[in-house]
């Protein structure tokens, strides 16, 4: 039993340390407007380049290698039928090394239980995954130490942070809110 719970834990104190340095600068909160998508490549669905106005956006960081982050994939796969179009579901894969070689081929593995879109973080070659775009501009911004955290986006501004599992009310109330 033990097993299980080291491989989550040593997933966030890796990230811990890996947002550490941007901690102190720590400006991204809920009401800010949404910093930018600038994102390596969409591996699976249609690109989105700018958040536009009234639509509801999920942005949740995850990778292949944390058992949490998998555990929310179905989770994430069911908002996306149950809001269609009212909702963008974008899978940020962040703190992922080799993320073009490990990426597709568990999107493919994972077919029809992972049908949202899928986007891989900008990472400057040759640094460490932590210091991608994304990564940097959305999770340490907004002191976000582990990972899957969602963000909802609504009109271009952030609208909830936290963890997927925990978004289904918030999500609902904004989603309600953004429909006029």
């Amino acid at each position: 039993m033990t097993r299980f719970f080291a491989l989550p834990i040593a997933c966030v104190l890796a990230l811990v340390g890996a947002t550490t340095a941007f901690a102190q600068d720590a400006t991204l909160k809920v009401g800010d407007p949404a910093p930018k998508i600038q994102v390596k490549e969409f591996v699976q669905g249609e690109k989105v380049e700018s958040f536009e106005k009234n639509q509801v956006y999920v942005i949740e960081f995850w990778a292949t290698w944390c058992p949490p982050c998998r555990t929310s994939i179905p989770h994430l796969n069911e908002l996306q039928k149950k809001y269609g179009d009212k909702v963008v579901i974008i899978g940020l894969n962040a703190f992922e090394p080799d993320a073009e070689k490990k990426v597709k081929p568990f999107i493919e593995k994972m077919g029809d239980k992972m049908t949202y879109r899928v986007a891989l973080d900008e990472v400057p070659e040759g640094s460490n995954p932590s210091e991608g775009f994304m990564a940097k501009n959305w999770m340490m911004a907004a002191k976000q130490r582990g990972i899957p955290t969602a963000f909802i986006v609504a009109d271009g501004k952030i609208a909830w942070i936290g963890h997927p599992m925990s978004m289904d009310e918030p999500l609902k109330t904004i989603v309600s809110a953004n429909i006029n």
